[in-house]
């Protein structure tokens, strides 16, 4: 079978920033990192835009990091070349992939975006498939869909997608990983104590005074080590803010 080939027009475009959109397939791999994403802004504004976005139907395949930084800068048009309309998704596909492998993604980036070719497949395909498609691990690609869809856990994947980690640690002994085996076996222990998963967003770290104070309330405890001290104080202090805003609902509505 022949394999087919992606011929782009020669004429490049000017086009108005405001007046495009992403293509869906555009957010199929992760986001640029916050200093590769500096890196290029800051080229831009010094070199103008070198290379031109490519359009699919009116919409942006590739070059959305471009498209964000030269609306950031106010350039008032970007330069875009466009596929040909009767392109097939198979191949726009390989064109997104063949283009965004340039910026290193992660074993987990990689296994993730296996993951969402599973889900946007036409045709039902296994994790091996899938994996071998992208080059991804095909264990780390069961690992991301058991996140997913065994745990209930698609923002962790987003989270991983976008290029931070989750803390799987505790309060005080805090562990940011992006492995996903890790995290799939401290969302395995969670389930098993019944415990409920943390909200990855992040917790709120207390200042040396607000731990000061707390840990002035433990003193008549004897025999505890730092580290306990500052687990019961960090429980402490989580209560003392649930209170605090609690209190401050219940006066607002008096």
């Amino acid at each position: 079978m022949r394999e087919e080939k992606i011929i782009q027009t020669e004429e490049i475009y000017e086009l108005a920033p405001t007046e495009l959109e992403l293509h869906p397939l555009a957010s199929t791999t992760p986001r640029m990192t916050d200093v590769n994403y500096t890196a290029l802004k800051t080229d831009i504004e010094e070199n103008g835009q070198l290379e031109p976005i490519t359009l699919y139907r009116g919409r942006i395949l590739d070059g959305r990091h471009r498209w964000l930084i030269l609306q950031e800068l106010g350039v008032s048009t970007i330069s875009a070349v466009k596929l040909p309309n009767n392109t097939t998704r198979t191949s726009l596909r390989k064109l997104v992939r063949s283009k965004e492998i340039r910026r290193h993604e992660t074993p987990s980036q990689l296994a993730i975006t296996a993951y969402k070719l599973m889900l946007e497949s036409e045709v039902k395909i296994s994790a091996s498939e899938a994996a071998q498609t992208i080059g991804a691990d095909r264990k780390k690609t069961s690992n991301a869909k058991s996140i997913a869809s065994d745990y209930k856990r698609p923002d962790i994947l987003e989270t991983l997608f976008n290029g931070e980690k989750v803390d799987i640690g505790t309060p005080y002994e805090p562990y940011k990983t992006d492995s996903l085996p890790a995290i799939l076996s401290w969302l395995k222990d969670m389930r098993k104590t019944g415990n409920k998963p943390k909200d990855i967003r992040g917790k709120v770290e207390m200042t040396e005074e607000q731990f000061a104070n707390c840990a002035l309330k433990l003193n008549e405890l004897k025999g505890l080590d730092i580290k306990q001290i500052k687990h019961i104080s960090s429980k402490l202090y989580q209560h003392l803010k649930d209170y605090e805003t609690i209190q401050a609902e219940l006066n607002e509505g008096a």
